[in-house]
């Protein structure tokens, strides 16, 4: 009974790390695009093979 609910919380920890890591993953985008949007010059497009 006890190994069944380490799994659970591991799996929930799992899950709890999935979502910030998306979380995270989206604010660096953001802020990329954030940065690609101020760098842009007219006429110029810059991309980051990332």
């Amino acid at each position: 009974m006890e190994f069944l609910q380490e799994i659970v919380i591991l799996h929930r920890s799992k899950e709890e790390e999935t979502k910030e890591f998306k979380r995270i993953q989206g604010i660096k985008k953001k802020q990329k695009d954030q940065l690609l949007r101020e760098s842009k010059e007219p006429g110029e497009v810059r991309r980051n093979p990332e």
